[in-house]
């Protein structure tokens, strides 16, 4: 997957829901100038950049890591209030 991630011709093939999309991005990963990410927010593993698929994507930062953030709070609330749950 990793290589995946690096080739743009594999996101272009990808196709695309046409209902809206809400991405959870993590914010949580080291900023520095000398470091991947530099001082784009990131969660260790993307930038929350790259976590769009689309351009109208809704994307919901979350302080969390990559691994870490199906456990966040933020994120168990908004695919609660996705479904309609109360």
């Amino acid at each position: 997957m990793g290589q995946l991630l690096a080739d743009p011709a594999f996101f272009a093939d990808l196709p695309y829901p046409q209902v809206p999309t809400r991405v959870f991005a993590g914010t949580a990963g080291p900023r520095a100038a000398w470091l991947p990410f530099e001082g784009e927010p990131n969660d260790g593993i993307l930038a929350v950049e790259e976590t769009k698929a689309h351009p109208d994507d809704e994307v919901i930062e979350v302080p969390a890591l990559h691994t870490f953030i199906m456990n966040s709070r933020r994120v168990a609330e908004g695919i609660v209030g996705l479904a309609g749950v109360r």
